[in-house]
């Protein structure tokens, strides 16, 4: 699957596809290189300028 995560809550990644569709997954069932590529994204995502969306990403998980 391509596509980039957008948020973190709950323990799940949601990511949106080129299309824009999204989809969560839990990170435990991510292989490991993908949980430290999002280690390293968070902690990028909150430094630069460009804060993660948790609002954004707990409208997706619970739907609102």
């Amino acid at each position: 699957m391509e596509a980039e995560p957008i948020g973190v809550a709950a323990g799940k990644v949601i990511f949106e596809k080129a299309h824009g569709k999204r989809c969560t997954y839990a990170l435990n069932q991510l292989i490991q290189d993908d949980r430290a590529y999002l280690k390293q994204w968070f902690r990028t995502s909150k430094t630069s300028g460009n804060p993660l969306q948790v609002t954004r990403a707990e409208a997706v998980l619970t739907g609102k």
